[in-house]
């Protein structure tokens, strides 16, 4: 028996989900990719602690993913430049 891979990140998909991040959000997603928490990340965009939970938890749905890993993988594979 072969399992199934959890999400499938096929390039259509990839690319309608990371064009629908929003700025804040790709902003927060830059920033936790660099190994930054909660905390840290809601001090550098002079925003609460709860508002960084909420736009991480809307690039999980968008990307189909359900932890900050996945996410910065999903995000960074699909962009065009190396640039954090």
């Amino acid at each position: 028996m072969i399992a199934e891979p959890k999400y499938k990140f096929d390039k259509f998909s990839m690319q309608k989900s990371k064009e629908s991040l929003s700025e804040q959000e790709v902003n927060v997603l830059k920033l936790a990719a660099i190994g930054l928490g909660n905390t840290e990340i809601a001090k550098r965009l002079y925003i609460s602690p709860h508002t960084v939970k909420a736009h991480l938890k809307s690039v999980y749905i968008k990307m189909g993913v359900s932890n900050r890993t996945s996410a910065v993988f999903y995000y960074f594979c699909n962009k065009k430049s190396n640039i954090l």
